[in-house]
């Protein structure tokens, strides 16, 4: 019963003295565990050497891949989101409110289109300001506009030149109130 108490205690005070030092008591414990046990000091220090080459090769590994590659133009597809596209609808009190995402081949023309945002916002508006709230409520009627709005961004687009990047337009949003 006293061997129990008499490693409690030595390992206590040995972890008060290494964190007044600054010492990671964890790795004494792992030590003194080894050489309670019987094995060499050699064996306990390439343990611990192969752990930390483990980690640092693990760490390595994750850094390298969230550095996406050899540099270069940055490609995939990306989605740029406008702010919110709200509008009068026919009649009184209707209102609608659309989220928009532009479908671009790559990074660097998404950055290129930011731009002209202000331009595809004010066409958004005029294409889908004073229609008849019954009728854009149904899916096809949705479809119709979605297409309508994709061709006039690109004729926009290619004004200055930047249809290039432009793939598609969403409506990520459709509330009709």
């Amino acid at each position: 019963m006293m061997l129990p108490v008499m490693h409690w205690l030595r390992v206590c005070t040995v972890d008060a003295c290494f964190r007044a030092n600054g010492y990671n008591p964890v790795f004494f414990r792992v030590r003194s565990t080894f050489l309670r046990r019987g094995v060499s000091e050699l064996m306990y220090t390439f343990t611990r050497h192969l752990l930390l080459g483990l980690l640092l090769a693990a760490a390595s590994c994750h850094l390298m891949a969230n550095e996406g590659g050899g540099g270069g133009e940055e490609t995939g597809v990306s989605y740029l989101p406008l702010e919110p596209v709200t509008v009068n609808l026919e009649g009184k009190r209707h209102y609608l409110k659309v989220d928009v995402q532009l479908l671009m081949d790559s990074k660097a023309n998404a950055e290129k289109v930011k731009i002209h945002i202000p331009a595809i916002r004010h066409l958004l508006i005029m294409l889908l300001s004073n229609r008849n709230p019954e009728q854009i409520a149904t899916v096809e009627e949705r479809e119709t506009i979605r297409k309508q709005a994709s061709e006039s961004t690109e004729k926009l687009l290619e004004e200055w030149d930047l249809d290039r990047g432009y793939e598609d337009i969403f409506f990520t949003d459709f509330l009709i109130q």
